[in-house]
């Protein structure tokens, strides 16, 4: 370790291995090659430079901006060579944060290159720590900061402290930060420094030399054949493909004749074969499900036209059935091509499975729990019990103080969300209104909605059996994060559930009235601190609050209740009849009802007031301070290099 102050006194700190570090140490036969390894983290870039001095070796080009061949440096060159005004430079895109670059241990070869943009509060952090825990172990990983990176990352630190960062919790929020490690393994080299905005330029240069093998982490004797030892070395993130036993158990499901189910599943991927992997591994978990049940529709790439060649070699090893949807190049936009390709999807899945009542929908970024082909079999005899009902949906509505009772399934007017099911004349319905091409932008769920809706109502359980981990074109990061990354997902086995006739209408009707009937009025602001008191729900007690409500298409009141009691703010969906039911720890329920619009406002004591916020700017910033306090992040004051100092080395010396 080294800690130096440089001219101009900005510090930095450099935890580095000063001698040559072999990757590997299980195949004493191989032949070592020596590599030079360098890293830059600068607000004009992130570059990996790599020489050899052994053999053949990739090698990347010397940046254009100030480089100094030091064992560790920043740099701040004076001069703004682009000319690009402080203010542009600064304003973080979608190449600034953290980029990794996962290098085959081998060769030192790059197979992937990725950027998380971490200098967001949102969503970021959590996705880089899933995507990380999918690099296969002994992979070497380079991450980097490009210009701005550790703001959001909170999530992330304990994750990366967990790997073997040291000096990741002390980063600073603008920080330019560098870490080689291998996975699985050990720290090579990590290196963290001030970043500052009064500098145009600031590079964080480090370099290490280590020795690689001639030889795979993995054992050879496992590779079933030459594509799937392709797929595993040069893939970075396929952690369960070069798992053998991952391998032997899908091989192992059961392949019926498709014709003989009674459901059948469709998986849309898309392209990426991290998710595509993942996504399969927790499908075929649920006991029940055959590789002959599903279906998995292969799209073609946006700009090149093209499938992605390692997923067709991917389902092909695994013996599961596939169909390439060609989609012609040219679409005015990305959801263009994507609205096409769920159409050639879903007609292709009515003529797979001929025979089947239901079909079940996935996306390759939809993570489900081992019961979610249960849940949907054992509720799909409700939608033809009652023509109120137009779907089973695995994700729960987006609540975040709901409480998640595996056993409890409510009902709603919504869109099915993620891991849905639907009758297979739904589907068909759905397939011939389906139009072959749009002239605007139509998000395919939406669609749906729209319909094959037509005010009939979803059942869908309190604590999700699916959950959309991706994060792909239409992700709103901060949306994303807390209103469906962070619900919880079941993980534990199949329970059982209420009979199916207690969600059909006439039961579900008598029991909500019951229900708001004996509730306890709230008429306290909801837009303040304790609006939602954990002593009141100590107790199987429903509560129920009024609010004003005359419209679902107009309903500015029930944005403003929804963000403060961390409902969804967006859209009055998730709503049954005008009202929302919020099922508590305690056994009761909290009920939101909209007055005059829900025909439970009939319910309302005369004497208990319907809630209006008041129109003027002093509430309106009152209430937006509040929910931006619901917002806060992580405290990242403590994240400073004097810590670091304190920390690392006093305490050692």
């Amino acid at each position: 370790m080294r800690f130096e102050w440089d001219s101009l006194l900005w510090r930095h700190i450099v935890l580095l291995i000063l001698t040559p570090t072999c990757l590997t140490s299980r195949y004493q036969d191989a032949v070592p090659r020596l590599f030079s390894l360098e890293v830059v983290s600068s607000t004009e870039g992130m570059m990996l430079k790599k020489i050899c001095s052994l053999g053949d070796c990739s090698s990347y080009t010397t940046p254009s901006y100030v480089y100094q061949d030091l064992q560790a440096s920043i740099i701040y060159p004076h001069g703004n060579q682009d000319h690009t005004s402080q203010k542009e430079r600064w304003e973080p895109g979608k190449n600034d944060g953290i980029v990794i670059q996962v290098m085959n241990e081998v060769t030192l070869v790059n197979l992937i290159t990725k950027t998380f943009n971490t200098w967001h509060p949102f969503t970021y952090a959590k996705y880089l720590v899933w995507w990380l825990e999918q690099v296969q172990p002994g992979r070497v990983v380079t991450m980097a900061i490009h210009r701005s990176g550790t703001a959001g990352l909170g999530p992330a630190i304990p994750f990366f402290i967990s790997l073997g960062s040291v000096l990741i919790p002390y980063a600073p929020p603008n920080a330019l930060w560098i870490w080689v490690f291998i996975k699985g393994g050990k720290t090579l080299l990590e290196s963290v420094s001030f970043n500052s905005k009064s500098f145009q330029q600031a590079n964080l240069s480090a370099h290490i030399y280590l020795h690689s093998l001639q030889a795979p982490w993995y054992s050879p004797e496992n590779l079933k054949s030459s594509v799937h030892s392709y797929i595993c070395s040069t893939h970075a993130a396929i952690r369960y493909v070069c798992d053998d036993e991952y391998l032997r158990g899908i091989l192992a499901k059961r392949n019926l004749n498709i014709n003989t189910h009674k459901t059948g599943i469709l998986l849309c991927a898309g392209g990426n074969i991290q998710h595509l992997v993942y996504t399969l591994h927790h499908l075929f978990s649920n006991p029940e499900i055959t590789k002959s049940m599903v279906l998995v529709t292969v799209g073609t790439d946006y700009l090149t036209g093209k499938p992605n060649s390692s997923i067709l070699s991917l389902l092909d090893i695994l013996k599961i059935t596939y169909k390439i949807i060609h989609v012609p190049r040219g679409a005015p936009s990305i959801n263009h091509h994507l609205f096409s390709y769920y159409q050639k999807s879903w007609e292709t899945a009515v003529a797979t499975f001929p025979e089947a009542k239901y079909l079940a929908f996935l996306d390759e970024d939809v993570e489900v729990s081992n019961d979610w082909f249960a849940l949907l079999m054992d509720v799909a005899p409700a939608l033809e019990k009652d023509s109120s009902l137009w779907c089973v949906s695995g994700t729960t509505v987006s609540h975040r103080f709901i409480y998640g009772d595996p056993q409890t399934l409510l009902r709603a007017s919504r869109q099915p969300g993620w891991g849905f099911l639907f009758q297979m004349s739904s589907v068909k319905e759905a397939v011939s209104l389906w139009p072959k091409y749009s002239n605007v932008s139509v998000l395919y769920d939406n669609f749906l909605f729209q319909v094959l809706a037509k005010g009939r109502e979803c059942i869908y359980p309190t604590l999700s059996r699916a959950r959309h981990y991706g994060v792909g074109v239409n992700t709103v990061p901060q949306i994303h994060q807390l209103y469906f990354l962070d619900l919880p997902l079941y993980n534990g086995k199949h329970i059982r559930l209420p009979p199916i006739d207690t969600l059909t209408w006439d039961s579900y009707e008598k029991r909500v009235t019951q229900q708001l009937q004996k509730a306890v009025p709230l008429t306290r602001e909801p837009c303040a601190p304790g609006f939602l008191m954990p002593s009141d729900f100590e107790f199987a007690t429903d509560y129920v609050f009024y609010f004003y409500m005359d419209s679902l298409s107009e309903a500015p009141e029930w944005t403003i209740l929804a963000e403060c009691v961390g409902a969804w703010p967006y859209s009055t969906q998730g709503m049954h009849r005008g009202s929302v039911e919020l099922p508590q720890h305690g056994g009761g329920s909290l009920w939101l009802v909209g007055v005059p619009f829900s025909p439970y406002s009939s319910l309302k004591p005369s004497h208990v007031p319907v809630w209006r916020p008041e129109v003027n700017e002093a509430y309106l910033t009152k209430q937006m301070m509040f929910i931006s306090s619901l917002y806060l992040q992580t405290n990242s004051g403590n994240r400073t290099i004097e810590k670091a100092e304190m920390d690392i080395f006093q305490k050692h010396s």
